[in-house]
């Protein structure tokens, strides 16, 4: 007839929904991290982040699907979610992945780079190092940040301790920096600025 119409395709014996992969890893594992609630456990390997049950073990899941390295992972108190830096863009940024959602969302940007997250003990800040040179805090709500101090800091990667850490009242942040003659020392500061 001259005239193009659309020709339906059934495929026959092809899965409807996503297909289940199944890969086994034997090394290039690089990074840890057990769940507050002791229930699931976040690691890295090659690149990539995963999840999988403590208590009862079994497959993994896949969270990330970047061609960049992921890194520095940490849960939040309630154990539902996991912040990690990801150097997508050629850059290292804080992502945040919600376990209820199954989604993943970007809570840094810029060019400096963003790693060493770490949720404070109530859960409602991220504490991160920017660039070697800032402390800062950011909401994961409503992904607003601010500056806590400067200074110069370490910079960790994946196999290197976190030289960040909270008070139990998330009032406070502790790091490592670099003082005069650059000797190591801790540096703390108030959450809320001074």
């Amino acid at each position: 007839s001259g005239r193009s119409r659309e020709v339906p395709i059934t495929l026959r014996g092809a899965s409807a929904g996503v297909g289940v992969e199944r890969r086994t890893f034997t090394d290039q594992i690089q990074e840890l991290a057990l769940s507050p609630d002791g229930k699931k456990i976040a690691f890295i390997v090659r690149g990539e982040l995963f999840s999988a049950s403590a208590k009862d073990g079994g497959d993994a899941v896949r969270l990330t699907r970047s061609v960049a390295e992921e890194f520095g992972a940490s849960w939040s108190p309630d154990s539902r979610r996991l912040v990690y830096s990801s150097e997508r863009n050629g850059t290292d940024h804080l992502y945040l992945y919600d376990f209820a959602t199954s989604s993943e969302t970007q809570l840094t940007s810029g060019t400096a780079r963003d790693h060493s997250p770490l949720f404070s003990p109530d859960g409602k800040l991220i504490a991160f190092e920017r660039g070697g040179r800032e402390l800062r805090v950011v909401d994961p709500a409503t992904k607003q940040e601010r500056l806590v101090t400067s200074g110069i800091f370490m910079a960790p990667r994946a196999s290197e301790p976190r030289e960040i850490d909270w008070s139990p009242d998330s009032k406070y942040l502790a790091i490592i920096g670099y003082g005069a003659k650059t000797f190591q020392n801790v540096l703390v500061a108030p959450v809320d600025g001074g």
